[in-house]
């Protein structure tokens, strides 16, 4: 029975330290310096189809030079808002490493974490939705239409392509 709950321990702790690995590789690739002190991919490279994948959308849009900036300027808001939590997960990680490299597993210091961890990603989330709100607000009627059939034509399966 010990040797199943170890092996069980084991596995929990690859899981836990894949996805740790995994958020740090993503953190750090987005991780740039942009003018102004503002970290984050440079402007051209966000969304979420890759590089440019959001902007490229947008400029389907057709947005008037006031759209973008206020789009932008909400851009800006999103990533100060969010920062401190970035931060306070980079501190996590580096809890959750101590508790990997501690002589013996603590339990309960590792749930604190992962739970400390999941609520700082609702944060994050909020913060995302929220803003995708405000954006989708600076749209008139007839770029809301816009967006929404390029949105379900990017969900239509293509065959044969």
């Amino acid at each position: 029975m010990k040797t199943k709950k170890m092996i069980l321990m084991s596995c929990l702790l690859a899981v836990v330290l894949g996805v740790a690995g995994f958020k740090m590789d993503a953190s750090s690739a987005f991780a740039q310096q942009r003018p102004g002190g503002h970290n984050g991919p440079p402007p051209g490279q966000r969304g979420p189809s890759g590089p440019g994948g959001e902007d490229r959308m947008f400029e389907r849009l057709n947005l008037t030079a006031e759209q973008k900036q206020k789009i932008e300027t909400l851009r800006d808001q999103q990533h100060e808002a969010a920062e401190p939590y970035h931060n306070q997960l980079r501190d996590l990680r580096e809890q959750m490493s101590a508790i990997v490299e501690a002589s013996t597993f603590n339990e309960t210091a590792a749930r604190a974490v992962i739970a400390k961890e999941v609520q700082i990603e609702a944060e994050l989330k909020l913060i995302r939705v929220r803003t995708d709100n405000a954006v989708h607000n600076q749209l008139t009627a007839e770029q809301k239409a816009k967006l929404e059939e390029i949105r379900r034509n990017r969900r239509e399966p293509r065959y044969g392509n």
